[in-house]
């Protein structure tokens, strides 16, 4: 029987290391071996979790912040926040068709047309509810607001707060887009007053539609009103679907890109013969256009200024209502555990 040195290890046989089954540790290796916790003391491991656990020191800036953070309105945060997530989707639709009407009178071609503003508004409503969303849910819209309170919980007492933000974000976006503009939109201005006045300022085409929605002059109010509802009907469903929690086909995530695509589609469809699907972003640019070019604005077409202000707010409880009756189901279980876009806010 062969001789057996039991004072050696198997792993240790020198027959092992020559057929290569063991190499020389590499340094890395030597190193990790020596900072591992089975070669540190307790008190040394409780040092290292501290120090992985300790926060960069905070500049004079960053702890200036903080202390402000910690003592400011909960109710202003919400406020500013849902102001600026409707000003920038607002500043995003009307900055490109600004864009599109501007180089049009100037013979300028490629810089523009129905796609990319409609792109623009659905790129705007993704980033306005990814800045906003966080803070106050990112609704954007007082309809959706109202919506939210009646089907998903939202605080009636926070509703009014709400819409008075979403106007003035839509207001101020407006006005910030007419300063980036100005030059070119008062050469129009000067161009179409001398032209047509009142009529021609005022109108789909005119400078002040820029800002303002004026009716197809070859729609009728019935047609305008159906357009309205329709697609605002539409573009409910799509909200109320995507914030659905038992929706297997889309999660939370996406519901800001989903509802933008359904907004998208609305106006690359049925812009032509006006439509204005929002309420915000309707008297926003109205109240801008109205500051800069007077309160005809609102009066030269009164009929249209009501249907465009307020059939979202029908259209969107009537997609609210259809969801909640014929496609929810509480009884499906939740595929989406997450706290919807429209958030109980208390």
């Amino acid at each position: 029987m062969p001789h057996q040195d039991h004072g050696r290890s198997s792993t240790e046989s020198p027959s092992e290391l020559e057929k290569g089954h063991l190499h020389p540790l590499t340094l890395d290796e030597q190193l990790h071996l020596v900072n591992s916790p089975a070669q540190m003391t307790e008190a040394e491991m409780q040092q290292r979790a501290r120090e992985e656990q300790e926060e960069p020191a905070l500049t004079p800036l960053t702890a200036l912040f903080q202390r402000l953070e910690a003592r400011r309105p909960k109710l202003l945060v919400e406020f500013v926040a849902e102001a600026i997530g409707t000003g920038c989707y607002v500043w995003a639709g009307i900055g490109a068709t600004a864009a599109f009407f501007t180089t049009q009178a100037q013979r300028q071609s490629g810089l523009g047309d129905l796609f990319t503003i409609g792109w623009s508004y659905a790129l705007g409503i993704i980033f306005g509810i990814m800045i906003a969303g966080p803070v106050s849910g990112g609704h954007l819209s007082p309809a959706f607001t109202l919506a939210f309170a009646a089907f998903k919980g939202f605080s009636w007492k926070k509703v009014p707060m709400y819409i008075l933000a979403q106007l003035l974000g839509a207001f101020l976006a407006s006005l910030i887009v007419y300063e980036q503009y100005r030059s070119s939109l008062n050469l129009l201005v000067e161009a179409v007053s001398m032209k047509g006045g009142d009529e021609a300022l005022f109108n789909p085409l005119g400078p002040a539609g820029v800002l303002a929605f004026f009716p197809n002059p070859v729609s009728t109010l019935g047609v305008l009103f159906w357009n309205e509802f329709v697609a605002t009907t539409f573009l409910s469903l799509v909200v109320f679907a995507v914030l659905d929690q038992s929706n297997q086909f889309v999660t939370i995530v996406f519901a800001p890109v989903f509802s933008a695509f359904g907004y998208a589609v609305c106006i690359w469809s049925f812009a032509p013969a006006s439509i204005s699907l929002n309420t915000a972003r309707d008297l926003g640019g109205r109240m801008a256009a109205a500051c800069l070019w007077g309160p005809k604005a609102f009066t030269i077409n009164s009929s249209y200024t009501a249907i465009a202000a307020l059939t979202n707010l029908i259209g969107t409880f009537l997609g609210a209502i259809i969801h909640a009756l014929f496609i929810a189901d509480s009884k499906r279980p939740i595929v989406n555990a997450h706290h919807h876009a429209a958030q109980k806010q208390h």
